[in-house]
C-alpha cells in the first residue's frame, strides 16, 4: 500500500503540471484549445490517482485512460494547427473541430489501446503542417530558441516515457511522472513559439487564402 501512496502522489502531482502549458494558451484567448488542455489534464489526474488507489472515481481508470487518450491526442493535433500559423480564425476553427471529431472516431475505431487509424490521422496533420511551409518554400514565423528547446524535451521525454513502459522499470511512477513534467513544459515551449495575435481583422473563414 505504501507503494500505491509513493505512485499516487509522484503521479498525480506531475499531472497538474499541465496547468502551466494551459496558462499560455489560455493568455492567448484559445479557449477550443483550453477546454481540450483541460480535459486531458482533468482525465489524467482521474487514470493516475484511479491506478494508484485500485479503485474507480465514477468511472474505472481504464475508462479514464481512453478519455484520456482522446483529449492528449487532440491536444497534440491542435498544436500542430497552431504551428500552421494560419491567418484564419474561422479556418483554424474548422480544423479543430475535424481534428477532435477524426480523433475520437479513430480511437473508437482503435477500440483504444491500438493506435492504427489514431495515427493515420495524426499522419494526415502532421503532412500538412509541414507542407504548408514546404508549398510556401520560407521559414515558418516561429520565436526557433522556443522551438529548439520544445524539440528537446519533447525527445527526452518520449525516452523517459518508454523507459516507464518497460514492465518493473517504473513501480513507483518516478519516470512516468518526469515524462509528465517534460511534456508540459515542452508544450509552454511549443505553445508560445507561434503568435497569438496573428488573426486578421477581417476573417477570410473557410476561403482557400485563409490557410496561407
Amino acid at each position: 500500500m505504501k507503494m500505491h501512496f509513493i505512485q499516487l502522489i509522484i503521479c498525480t502531482l506531475t499531472s497538474l503540471s499541465f496547468i502551466y502549458p494551459l496558462r499560455v494558451v489560455l493568455q492567448g484567448r484559445r479557449h477550443f484549445e483550453v477546454f481540450i488542455g483541460v480535459g486531458q489534464l482533468v482525465t489524467s489526474v482521474l487514470y493516475n490517482t484511479c491506478e494508484s488507489i485500485e479503485d474507480t472515481i465514477i468511472l474505472e481508470g481504464k475508462q479514464w485512460h481512453a478519455m484520456n487518450n482522446i483529449f492528449s491526442t487532440t491536444y497534440g493535433i491542435l498544436l500542430l494547427i497552431h504551428m500552421q500559423a494560419n491567418h484564419s480564425e474561422g479556418f483554424d476553427m474548422f480544423l479543430r473541430y475535424i481534428a477532435f471529431g477524426s480523433i475520437w472516431i479513430a480511437q473508437e475505431k482503435d477500440h483504444y489501446w491500438d493506435a492504427k487509424n489514431t495515427a493515420f490521422v495524426a499522419v494526415v496533420f502532421i503532412v500538412l503542417t509541414i507542407g504548408k511551409w514546404a508549398f510556401l518554400g520560407k521559414l515558418p514565423p516561429y520565436k526557433w530558441s522556443n522551438v529548439l528547446k520544445g524539440l528537446v524535451l519533447i525527445s527526452t521525454t518520449a525516452f523517459f516515457w518508454i523507459i516507464s513502459m518497460m514492465p518493473g522499470t517504473d513501480s513507483h511512477g518516478v519516470l512516468h511522472g518526469i515524462a509528465q513534467i517534460g511534456a508540459a513544459i515542452s508544450l509552454s515551449y511549443l505553445w508560445a513559439a507561434v503568435p497569438m495575435n496573428r488573426y486578421k481583422k477581417y476573417d477570410g473563414g473557410l476561403l482557400p487564402g485563409a490557410y496561407f
